[in-house]
């Protein structure tokens, strides 16, 4: 499977921001397929290896960070969002409903994870369901990004009290994966 690069992009720059004096040490802790991706320039547009690019560099930061919480995936996604919509994309997400974004983000997320299919299920004025039903090589760092992601979006939409629950994971054996999104 593969991720975009701007997915790797944001990895690499929530490192650099949160544990600066870290970099290098991460770095050199990452498999030799994963540090020559973020030893050399990263192209947001290009399509990376998920495990390589995403997964086993998240792995590497939750246990050398985390002590291998998945805490720390999580606030990777929340980092991203807030570092991802700023300037005109931040303006499109206060604008937008909070139901509106949530199906805007999975189809970015479709776009980011190449043979992904991530859709928007049911939505009210307070609540979205969304389910991920295709998803090859599925990580639990993954959903976590993925939670952090959207907590932030909605955040910046303006929602108060985000709450995200994971009803069914690919991870628990389920076929799928379900969140249940719900603010004030």
């Amino acid at each position: 499977m593969l991720v975009k690069g701007a997915a790797v992009v944001s990895t690499k720059s929530f490192v650099e921001y949160k544990y600066e004096d870290e970099l290098i040490n991460w770095l050199s802790n990452l498999p030799e397929a994963s540090r020559k991706i973020y030893t050399q320039p990263i192209n947001e547009s290009k399509w990376y290896p998920l495990n390589e690019a995403f997964v086993v560099p998240t792995r590497v930061m939750l246990k050398m960070f985390y002590d291998n919480d998945l805490k720390g995936a999580y606030e990777l996604g929340y980092y991203s969002a807030e570092k991802g919509l700023t300037g005109i994309y931040k303006m499109f997400v206060r604008m937008g409903s909070p139901a509106f974004i949530v199906s805007r983000a999975a189809k970015v997320f479709s776009a980011y994870y190449k043979d992904s299919k991530i859709k928007v299920l049911s939505s009210t004025k307070n609540s979205v369901i969304l389910m991920i039903n295709k998803f090859p090589e599925y990580a639990d760092v993954v959903e976590y990004r993925i939670t952090g992601w959207m907590d932030k979006a909605l955040e910046i939409s303006g929602c108060k009290n985000v709450n995200i629950q994971m009803v069914h994971s690919f991870l628990k054996g389920d076929s799928f994966t379900e969140f249940f999104i719900t603010w004030d």
